[in-house]
């Protein structure tokens, strides 16, 4: 055996365990360890305290007396988001009107616009409400006397959400 030839025999022998690891690797098979851990993991300490629940659910009130408009946002069991936004009444310029709401999730964001048929839209105030905490904040309309338009405009952040206009409750 010639030189040259030795050294190609010792080099393949000793690539043949890096061959054969990698072989293993990707032959998609199941090895020992792949199947059973050898060791199992500790069980969490008894003193630990529990981590609170994530609300689940969330009632959306009746409809109010003089309530002006609302708006649901909800995920379905079926994953699928629905949403809805319905106008009660009407506001009137120069009208103080509370914003109400809270949800499921991080926050969420409303606007409120006019909502006469055949008007270019304007909008009149929007804000975005943390869902950790009740919503409750006041705008007043200027120039403009009519039904309006509440809605989500951002949802990602949310399971499920209301928000509603009142009348502002005077002094």
């Amino acid at each position: 055996m010639t030189d040259t030839q030795k050294r190609r025999l010792r080099l393949a022998v000793s690539l043949l365990p890096v061959a054969l690891l990698l072989g293993a690797c990707t032959a998609g098979g199941t090895t020992e360890s792949d199947s059973e851990p050898t060791t199992t993991p500790p069980a969490a300490p008894s003193s630990a305290s529990p981590a609170s629940p994530e609300p689940t659910s969330l009632v959306i009130p009746e409809v109010a007396e003089g309530e002006v408009a609302r708006a649901e946002f909800v995920i379905g069991a079926d994953g699928i988001p629905s949403a809805s936004s319905i106008a009660e009444d009407t506001v009137a310029d120069g009208g103080t009107y509370t914003v109400e709401g809270a949800c499921i999730g991080t926050r969420a964001a409303y606007k409120v616009e006019t909502a006469v048929s055949g008007d270019e839209r304007r909008n009149l105030t929007s804000s975005s409400l943390r869902c950790d905490e009740p919503y409750r904040g006041t705008f007043t309309v200027t120039g403009y006397d009519g039904v309006v338009q509440l809605s989500f405009t951002d949802t990602d952040l949310i399971e499920t959400g209301w928000v509603r206009i009142l009348p502002a409750a005077t002094p």
